[in-house]
């Protein structure tokens, strides 16, 4: 099976909007170090209890928009502008009054999310930094679907280097601790923002058409709602955490192999994610293009188990290279972590049927039936099994939310998903998984690189000999990685 153009046109906006998305996610990841240097673990439990506050709501307040606005876009051509415009101005109002109810409501939230009083005026900066995210988001969603990509880059870059220098310079060099890198945040975001908002006043229509807003909406909150369940599902461990007073440096401890399990979702699955949805839309409902979900799917698929792969090998050593002792329990975590993030992206394949037949509506009680699984189950394993318990918590509830929206969503649009070589590619990995543990790991010596990387070795020669990938596909990957360096139309 050859790799079709449009898999390959994904590979290349994957290459460049991924870069812009990975900016985002690196200066978070980069910053890992001076966290467990310049704070207590107790404190990093805040920061990041901080950070999932910001992504839940990041992801809430825009409602949906972008889903209904590469609708309206690929629907009224004609009408791009007046479809930006609503949607970063509307967008504008509504965050903006979400941000007071929130103001107005600081005391609960300050409480939860473990602020010292001493300095609890950086609630404040962090509704404004969420405020600030969400419209650069939209800008983001517009031109990214304009195939602006010198522009996105460039937006991106600035918010990951002005994120990244001043959170250093505030923490390391003027010693503000926590409150440092919410102040680093919002001058970059703040920066970004006014920057997005005068591009957008003097180049689009100063118009704002609610109706055709709302029409947005209506078409993107299901998936907005659907889209929420990984949020939620990330706060919702830390929530229970919390609940049972389990201590903040445990929680900081924990969150922190959390972060290096999500390499994968930053490296793969969100870059994948800003690729597809619009793709998504723009190949329709043709039959023939029907084959290209079936592509895209098996090769995230390969590409995904692999850095699942080396992050179950080399958790430990990449744990070890960038924080500091305190935090090496951590890296039992990392796998199963990386390997729930990987599940997570197989819905946005799923959701195609309910989201090209325009029956997104069928998808609203997904995200409520397993939340409310994921936190029982968050609830019954922290307890008994602690941090651990949470990162198997984890992994349940996106495979749970997998088979729920396989199921409802393939009733509106049936697609032939390449099993085969899914069953395959999983029974290969599941051998190397089973080696490693019961053989490799049971060596009584401290370094293990060698065995190590002979077992990522017969992974990928397993790739050949179990037929998940044949000569065909080795060929026009090597086609597509000329092509994506060269940069050909």
């Amino acid at each position: 099976m050859a790799i079709r153009k449009p898999v390959i046109t994904a590979g290349k906006q994957g290459f460049i909007y991924g870069s812009g998305n990975i900016l985002n996610k690196l200066a978070s990841f980069l910053l890992i170090p001076v966290y467990t240097v310049f704070l207590p673990t107790s404190v990093v439990g805040i920061l990041i209890l901080i950070e999932l506050f910001e992504n839940l709501l990041v992801n809430f307040l825009p409602y949906g928009v972008a889903y209904g606005m590469w609708e309206k876009l690929k629907k009224e051509p004609e009408k791009k502008f007046q479809s930006f415009s609503s949607a970063f101005y509307s967008s504008l109002i509504t965050t903006s009054l979400a941000i007071l109810l929130l103001y107005l409501s600081s005391g609960s939230f300050i409480y939860f999310l473990g602020i010292p009083e001493d300095i609890d005026w950086v609630y404040k900066l962090i509704l404004l930094n969420i405020l600030f995210n969400v419209q650069i988001r939209v800008f983001l969603w517009f031109i990214q679907y304009e195939g602006k990509a010198i522009q996105f880059i460039a937006v991106s870059f600035i918010q990951f280097a002005g994120t990244l220098l001043l959170s250093i310079l505030f923490v390391v060099y003027q010693g503000k601790g926590l409150e440092g890198f919410i102040i680093g945040k919002f001058f970059s975001y703040l920066v970004v923002f006014v920057g997005c908002l005068l591009y957008t006043l003097f180049k689009y229509p100063k118009t704002i058409d609610f109706y055709r807003y709302i029409s947005m909406l209506r078409f993107g909150f299901p998936l907005m709602v659907l889209g929420l369940t990984h949020p939620i599902i990330t706060i919702l461990d830390r929530f229970v955490m919390r609940m049972i007073e389990l201590p903040l440096d445990q929680i900081g401890i924990y969150s922190v192999g959390y972060k290096f399990g999500m390499i994968i979702n930053m490296i793969l699955v969100i870059p994948m994610q800003r690729v597809w949805s619009p793709m998504m839309f723009k190949l329709g409902l043709k039959e023939d293009n029907l084959q290209y979900h079936r592509d895209f799917l098996l090769y995230y698929s390969i590409i995904g188990m692999s850095l699942f792969v080396g992050l179950l090998l080399f958790s430990r050593e990449i744990l070890g290279a960038i924080a500091t002792v305190s935090y090496d329990s951590a890296a039992s975590i990392i796998p199963i972590i990386a390997l729930a993030y990987f599940f997570h992206g197989y819905r946005i394949f799923f959701q195609a049927g309910a989201a090209l037949t325009g029956k997104t509506w069928d998808l609203i009680l997904i995200p409520m039936i397993t939340i409310c699984v994921s936190g029982i189950i968050n609830y019954l394993l922290i307890l008994q099994h602690g941090v651990i318990g949470a990162a198997i918590a984890t992994l349940i509830s996106y495979l749970l939310l997998d088979i729920i929206v396989y199921i409802v969503s393939g009733r509106s649009l049936n697609i032939e998903w390449e099993w085969k070589k899914l069953v395959n590619l999983f029974l290969l990995v599941g051998i190397i998984v089973y080696v490693f543990f019961n053989f490799i790991l049971s060596l009584d010596r401290d370094v293990l690189l060698f065995e190590k990387l002979l077992l990522l070795i017969i992974f990928f020669i397993g790739l050949v000999v179990f037929r998940i990938i044949g000569l065909k596909e080795l060929n026009s990957i090597k086609w597509i990685v000329q092509r994506i360096l060269r940069m050909d139309p």
